[in-house]
């Protein structure tokens, strides 16, 4: 029986080995920034009491962003990624959000259209090599007046309908 439970700092060795069953190369601090983030809004699948998928989501005032989400090879096709999906947007419109965005997979667009997603081709995604390199400076915290700055990448014609989108 599947069923969805809250991410805790327990489920991270089994978040971080999935996830890069994807190539993503996360770390147990990338979900611990999740979890600090959003700690409603990490989730775990279970099958009986084995861990099976994730996905994590954060808010944004009235943007939200859902990501991470991934399940067992073996446990695909059972419902588990509806399951994690949907917990996400109820979790993030209980936080007042009303457009949520992903990215996702071109092989998974039909999956994320099924549960209400629409495609949003204003998103620019780059890709590239990078070469990985250590931070040397710490990042300075912004005040609240400089928010505005910073927060021109909201898609205002998807808040003001309050669609979710599809990137």
């Amino acid at each position: 029986m599947l069923h969805v439970e809250k991410m805790t700092t327990a489920d991270f060795p089994f978040a971080v080995e999935l996830a890069n069953t994807m190539d993503w190369s996360m770390t147990e601090e990338d979900f611990r920034l999740s979890l600090k983030l959003e700690p409603e809004g990490c989730f775990v699948l279970f099958d009986k009491l084995n861990r099976v998928g994730i996905s994590t989501s954060v808010s944004f005032e009235k943007v939200g962003w859902f990501g991470n989400l991934v399940i067992d090879q073996g446990c695909r096709s059972r419902g588990g990624g509806t399951m994690l999906v949907q917990r996400a947007v109820v979790h993030l419109r209980n936080r007042g959000v009303k457009t949520i965005g992903l990215y996702a997979y071109q092989h998974l667009i039909r999956f994320y259209e099924n549960l209400g997603f629409t495609a949003n081709r204003e998103f620019a995604v780059f890709q590239g090599k990078t070469k990985k390199q250590r931070i040397k400076s710490i990042p300075q915290r912004i005040t609240e007046k400089e928010i505005p700055k910073c927060s021109n990448w909201t898609n205002s014609a998807s808040a003001e309908t309050g669609r979710d989108c599809l990137s």
